[in-house]
């Protein structure tokens, strides 16, 4: 499945007010956003590019004199401004967040509740511990508290409960054996969602630090914008709306809050994955 960018000409428009001016895609993925800045933008202008996923950095196919592209975690950028000389001298930083259709759809990466394959989960699988893992040591207190905290699951408890007393018989080790854990364990399942979406989003976001970086990123890109720069974030659940938005408030001598979007009802349609997506756009002013 080829990925689609949500919000991909509105985001664009929203990050570049500068032609000629320096850009920071901290999320990559498939490259749809860097490939429409680098057409909205001047022979002058530049683009660094980002990404976590060593994958995707392999994939990059621009050959552009106005991009460069590094993996790295995007709580890293202030550190990368700083080594590339482009500390304060940044016009607009754009975070896509969550993971890929390609992610999503290489079984091998462990993300989907759909297509088998191991319990992975990691956004940079040579770093950290895998869902696998976590999943056979963690207690079951912890564990529901992941599911709570991170995937906002009413039933953590009875889900991690069903869990360890899978794990008392048999190691998880694949994806969709989680996923019937979580069906056959579920007291009530939401309209046109699967029963696993929480508990997956949940291992997923703990696993890769997802909030925290998050939070760390939104405050260096503060540090590294020139002033009139923009900040425009794309989230996909509410944990990191919510983060984006409190970001901004407790910064609102720094940050003025330019608005808030969805896509269009034809977008959903185009590409249903877009239906939870909110876009904020903040731009510096002091």
């Amino acid at each position: 499945m080829k990925h689609v960018s949500v919000l991909l000409k509105d985001a664009v428009n929203a990050l570049v007010y500068d032609y000629n001016g320096y850009y920071l895609d901290c999320t990559f993925g498939g490259g749809g956003h860097s490939n429409a800045i680098l057409k909205k933008i001047s022979y002058k202008g530049k683009l660094l590019a980002i990404d976590k996923d060593p994958i995707s950095i392999d994939y990059c196919k621009i050959k552009d004199f106005r991009f460069s592209i590094n993996n790295i975690d995007y709580c890293n950028i202030y550190k990368i401004a700083i080594e590339k000389g482009i500390l304060g001298k940044i016009s607009g930083v754009l975070f896509d967040n969550g993971i890929s259709a390609f992610q999503l759809n290489d079984h091998k990466r462990g993300f989907s509740f759909i297509n088998n394959g191991p319990l992975d989960m990691r956004i940079n699988n040579k770093i950290g511990i895998t869902a696998k893992e976590w999943l056979n040591k963690t207690n079951e207190n912890d564990i529901a508290y992941i599911l709570k905290i991170y995937g906002e699951e009413r039933y953590a408890k009875k889900l991690a409960n069903a869990i360890c007393e899978y794990r008392r018989k048999f190691k998880i080790t694949h994806t969709v054996e989680l996923a019937n854990i979580i069906k056959k364990a579920h007291p009530s399942w939401e309209y046109n969602k699967h029963p696993a979406t929480r508990t997956f989003q949940a291992i997923r976001i703990h696993l890769n630090n997802e909030l925290k970086n998050l939070d760390l990123a939104l405050n260096a890109a503060s540090k590294i914008l020139i002033k009139g720069g923009r900040i425009v974030v794309i989230s996909f659940h509410s944990l990191e709306d919510r983060l984006v938005k409190r970001f901004i408030n407790a910064n609102s001598n720094k940050f003025k809050h330019l608005g808030k979007f969805r896509p269009s009802k034809n977008e959903i349609y185009i590409n249903p994955s877009a239906r939870s997506a909110i876009m904020r756009i903040a731009q510096k002013i002091s």
